[in-house]
């Protein structure tokens, strides 16, 4: 007999909702699993006990910890964030499975962040704040600026530093952030507020400056408790929602005294131009490390340019097509590891593993990393 490949008895009803929580059709699973459909209905009936092997693999596919096959009975789960994506009505308004295993991998991220704060005696604190619709957000905007300290982008050189500076200032408020992938359904990035702290995951195939939008985007939905899967565009039953957070991540992040102050701001505003540049609204951003529909939109609040203008380029912008996503270079798994978990949670592990509170192998699994590759961790920081 192999190594791990002894039977494990197990509630088998555990195997049937690890494979619905993710909708996976039997057949794919056998297939994965390189085993017929007549033996995995077998292992979900009870006919057939999975060895210990198979349950590494039923884990490692369902992304759930092996600990969850060993239940004596079906967990409840969460409800998924509310879905705040506009769909054209051609197509189907459900989450692929990727997107499935992204949210039910991100809970699980966030059990590890707070064990790992537990065992290392930090605490997050708690957010106190809260907002409603019926507030003005470019009212409450100044309040939230000044709370995370955004004015001291301005002095950041990089895009990608000033993100990292703000993710920073959202973790000391006590707000979890994720950068993971997000590749289906046009998901720009989530907030979960069911958790024990409010989370929220930002997409990490997008720029630096759209990555800042969605921060302060998701950051509306946890001040509103109405955490959300979101792409920003403002159509359909989600249109009040989207268009205030969307409002609210603009004018927290670009004051509009400012933005009227600039020169080619008050020659157009003299001239009565009511159209915009692409490289005029590119230049206006970068001093706040924002793209150029954040700018437009301000400008439109301000009567500045026209509603179809800001529709239609919304619409282009925020398309699939035109995700702001960055470049196409290999993909560095170590790096996505550290992107994901955040500077802060990957500090804190390595922490814990100098002072010897975590083993190496402990320190891996919350990385997700090989045991050879946690020397080279450090070097991301």
């Amino acid at each position: 007999m192999a190594k791990n490949d002894f039977p494990i008895k197990i509630n088998p009803q555990l195997l049937v909702w690890a494979r619905e929580s993710v909708r996976f059709a039997p057949a794919y699973v056998a297939q994965e699993l390189n085993i017929t459909e007549d033996e995995l209905r077998e292992l979900e009936e009870g006919i057939r006990v999975p060895t210990y092997e198979q349950l590494l693999q039923f884990s490692k596919l369902y992304q759930k910890p092996i600990g969850a096959f060993l239940l004596n009975e079906v967990p409840k789960e969460k409800p998924l964030p509310k879905d705040y994506r506009t769909v054209r009505s051609e197509e189907i308004a459900e989450l692929h499975d990727k997107t499935l295993l992204t949210i039910r991998r991100v809970r699980g991220l966030v059990e590890d962040a707070l064990e790992l704060r537990k065992e290392m005696g930090v605490q997050l604190p708690e957010l106190q704040y809260s907002a409603s619709l019926q507030e003005d957000p470019e009212t409450i905007a100044p309040f939230y600026r000044n709370l995370f300290k955004v004015a001291a982008i301005g002095k950041i050189e990089s895009a990608g530093d000033a993100l990292d500076y703000l993710i920073s200032q959202f973790e000391e408020k006590g707000i979890l952030v994720f950068q993971t992938s997000l590749p289906q359904d046009e998901v720009r990035g989530f907030s979960l507020t069911d958790e024990s702290v409010p989370v929220i995951v930002i997409r990490r195939a997008d720029r630096p400056t759209a990555k800042t939008f969605t921060l302060f985007h998701e950051l509306g939905h946890i001040l509103l408790h109405d955490g959300g899967i979101c792409n920003f565009k403002e159509q359909g039953a989600a249109t009040q929602v989207e268009k205030w957070c969307n409002q609210f991540a603009a004018s927290v992040l670009v004051p509009i005294d400012e933005l009227l102050a600039e020169e080619i701001v008050r020659i157009q505003r003299q001239e009565g131009n009511q159209y915009w540049q692409l490289i005029t609204l590119t230049r206006l951003g970068e001093k706040h490390h924002v793209g150029p529909e954040v700018i437009l939109r301000i400008l439109y609040n301000a009567n500045l340019t026209t509603k179809s203008f800001y529709e239609e380029k919304h619409e282009k912008w925020n398309s699939a097509a035109q995700g702001g996503r960055g470049g196409g270079t290999g993909r560095d798994l170590i790096k996505e590891q550290v992107k994901e978990k955040g500077k802060n949670f990957t500090r804190l592990a390595l922490e814990a593993l100098d002072k010897q509170r975590i083993s190496l192998k402990d320190f891996a699994d919350y990385m997700d990393v090989k045991i050879d590759q946690v020397n080279k961790i450090p070097n991301y920081l």
